[in-house]
């Protein structure tokens, strides 16, 4: 599942309609349902049933735009820790699966002392 489909399907689903979507996103119809059928595909489930008033989120596709926001928040995080480590301003400490970064537990740890 690509990152652009999932943003592109959060239109879909928020307009209710693929030709309003494709307006919105400057595409068209027919890209933005190759899209859409490229996620079913990977999901291996229908995400939208079309109506005659535009489009419904299947159970699948309700669940999906529920992850959205932490995709998001995901993504931007793996963008601004990259960054951070191109920049030499992140450092991580590992201990068993958990990372914490090393300028949070330095000041945790500062303020005990």
């Amino acid at each position: 599942m690509e990152l652009r489909d999932v943003e592109y399907f959060t239109v879909v689903a928020d307009r209710g309609h693929v030709g309003r979507a494709a307006d919105a996103l400057g595409m068209s119809q027919s890209a933005l349902s190759k899209c859409l059928r490229r996620i079913e595909r990977s999901v291996g489930t229908k995400i939208v049933v079309r109506t005659a008033k535009g489009i419904e989120l299947t159970a699948a596709g309700s669940t999906l735009l529920s992850h959205v926001s932490r995709l998001r928040l995901a993504h931007e995080d793996i963008g601004r820790e990259i960054a951070d480590l191109a920049r030499g301003t992140q450092v991580t400490c590992e201990s068993a699966s958990a990372r914490v970064s090393a300028k949070t537990w330095l000041a945790r740890q500062a303020a005990f002392c």
